[in-house]
């Protein structure tokens, strides 16, 4: 193209043709919704007006669509998701935030990142990420959690018309396999009795959990002016972690629940040696100090002492050829519900002392269900039974 030169209209401009023809183009520069610095240009036109008129078709069409209808076709994954990342995470919880963080920068980018967003079909979703999350052997519980957050950013890209729907939505994704993080209450005893043996700090948080079946963030953001010593009940009110201390999970999370008197008294033992371990470094043990301390007492209990416990404890275990299932630190909460629901407990009960929905109760427990339904079969025909074996000998 020859050389540019510029018209009465800022973003117009003429040339001529090599016959030395008279031809308008137009260039928009603008920023795009990453920030990037853009331009759309048209040349061709015979007349200024004619140029003039397009310009304005697609500055009415980029404000009408905010942008979006001149830039969606030339969004990839990455840049949608960071787009999407951007604007909806200060919403979330921390956790949450973080997780899907992880996700995008580890996995979606890496696998799907440079496909266009327009582009991303179900066979290409199946063939680029899950079946290659299979071969790396992720489990189908973290799958399903990464489909989650792909799935609802393209939904957020269809509510933006970006995208005419979702694609991916009805992708086949492996149902994570039946519960199995769990006890029995035999197993739950010999656990127990094992942690007994146990640092103070290791087996007054074991009880709790057990006891409980509070997730072990809430019982370590748990201060001494959460327990109620008369009242034998806790309170949960925050969570802690690597991230900091925060509101639990959701708002079912924040509850106050009754304890056995058991946990009571070696929380009781537990606070005398807190006080002692206190006085030792000059202080004094306050109402607002985490319950929780590592077992030298000299700083605040964190999660991998938790599962350090539990491996040694399990070590312990197989050392007198005793064999009981495996769990990790949250399989004492899949054993407290697991337990609750075997005897007959309602789930909105259980739900509500575990501070979840009745919902969830129903989706993570479902072995629970079924042997209660199994049971429901056999009382009723033992009872039938019992009735037809005294009316025959009537």
């Amino acid at each position: 193209m020859s050389k540019l030169h510029k018209t009465k209209e800022k973003e117009v401009f003429y040339y001529f043709l090599k016959s030395g023809k008279k031809r308008f183009m137009y260039r928009h520069l603008y920023y795009d919704l990453l920030g990037k610095r853009r331009e759309r240009k048209k040349s061709g036109f015979k007349s200024l007006e004619e140029a003039q008129r397009e310009l304005i078709k697609l500055k009415a069409s980029m404000l009408d669509n905010n942008q979006l209808q001149t830039d969606k076709h030339d969004l990839n994954v990455s840049q949608w998701i960071d787009i999407w990342y951007q604007t909806y995470s200060s919403d979330w919880a921390v956790s949450t935030r973080e997780a899907r963080k992880n996700t995008i920068e580890k996995h979606i980018k890496r696998l799907i990142g440079n496909i266009k967003l327009k582009d991303i079909t179900k066979t290409i979703y199946i063939n680029r990420f899950l079946n290659v999350l299979k071969e790396e052997g992720f489990k189908p519980h973290s799958t399903n959690s990464m489909h989650a957050t792909i799935s609802t950013a393209l939904n957020a890209a269809v509510e933006d018309d970006i995208l005419d729907r979702n694609r991916i939505r009805s992708a086949p994704i492996e149902k994570p396999k039946r519960l199995t993080n769990f006890l029995t209450p035999y197993e739950l005893n010999i656990f127990l009795r094992y942690a007994k043996r146990e640092r103070i700090s290791d087996y007054t948080l074991i009880s709790l959990l057990a006891y409980t079946g509070m997730r072990s963030g809430e019982a370590l953001g748990m201060h001494w002016s959460d327990i109620d010593f008369k009242g034998n009940t806790v309170s949960i009110k925050r969570t802690r972690d690597v991230l900091g201390t925060r509101k639990p999970k959701t708002d079912n999370s924040i509850r106050t629940i009754k304890v056995d008197g058991l946990v009571f008294q070696q929380l009781k033992k537990y606070r005398a040696w807190c006080m002692q371990r206190k006085l030792e470094c000059g202080e004094q043990l306050a109402d607002d100090d985490y319950i929780f301390l590592n077992n030298d007492g000299s700083m605040y209990y964190y999660k991998e002492l938790l599962s350090i416990a539990i491996r040694r404890i399990y070590r312990n275990i197989k050392k007198e050829k005793i064999k009981i299932n495996t769990i990790t630190g949250h399989g004492l909460r899949h054993t407290h519900c697991t337990i609750l629901l075997s005897e007959g407990n309602q789930v909105k009960t259980v739900a509500d002392r575990l501070g979840n929905t009745p919902e969830t109760i129903f989706e993570t427990y479902s072995h629970s269900f079924e042997e209660l339904e199994e049971q429901a079969v056999h009382s009723f025909s033992q009872s039938l039974q019992s009735v037809a074996e005294s009316v025959a000998e009537k």
